[in-house]
């Protein structure tokens, strides 16, 4: 007998969801439009642009964990 335990779908949602946020990495394209990189956009973007392409790579790895991981790991 297997003894394995299959996600609730609620947690397949999320993982997929979460997965989906892996778009946001596309942000870094605009790093090079920073005034400091000599391109029109205010410096003060920087902030916002690093977090969305962090997370944007972080995406893949979290939707695997919710998939994967059980109890409180998850």
């Amino acid at each position: 007998m297997t003894n394995t335990i299959t996600a609730p779908k609620q947690v397949k949602w999320i993982a997929i969801l979460i997965a989906l946020t892996f778009s946001r990495f596309s942000v870094v394209t605009f790093f090079p439009g920073l005034e400091m990189f000599g391109g029109p956009e205010p410096n003060e973007w920087i902030g916002p642009w690093t977090t969305d392409t962090t997370l944007g790579l972080l995406a893949p790895l979290m939707a695997y964990l919710a998939f994967k991981k059980r109890g409180s790991k998850l």
